[in-house]
């Protein structure tokens, strides 16, 4: 990690293309809209990310996929993206570290699977040191 990256404001970027998680899964995941969706959320409560009952629809994924969608909503894309048969990997350098600022969030670990570790493994340090920064952040404003 740079000793001049600016934590605060990569914790922003990560945070501003999370959106493109759930954007990601649908265009790559086959099935109706409401199906996918579904996949999401079901997704989400066997990880235990989700305990509402509520079942979301097409409408939401498009709303999830234009604006800032919940933190499970992100989990679970990441989650089955990474799992997808055909091993896709982020597009570009803001996609990366959208699907590092949700990985941090799923295993704090950093141990990403053979495909996607030449991609995201440079860049884990300093968008962990950030997730780290934010959560801090956090605490202090609820203070």
């Amino acid at each position: 990690m740079s000793q001049t990256t600016d934590l605060p404001a990569l914790a922003k970027i990560c945070l501003s293309q999370q959106y493109r998680l759930p954007q990601r899964w649908a265009a790559l995941a086959s099935g109706e809209v409401d199906f996918i969706t579904r996949v999401l959320a079901d997704t989400a409560r066997l990880q235990g990310w989700l305990r509402d009952a509520q079942q979301p629809d097409a409408q939401a994924l498009q709303q999830w996929c234009q604006g800032e969608p919940p933190v499970w909503v992100c989990k679970s894309a990441l989650f089955l993206l990474q799992r997808m048969p055909a091993q896709p990997l982020p597009e570009d350098e803001h996609e990366v570290l959208a699907w590092l600022w949700v990985w941090v969030q799923i295993d704090d670990d950093g141990q990403f699977p053979a495909h996607l570790k030449s991609v995201l493994a440079p860049r884990w340090p300093e968008v962990r040191a950030a997730w780290k920064t934010w959560q801090g952040q956090q605490v202090l404003a609820r203070g």
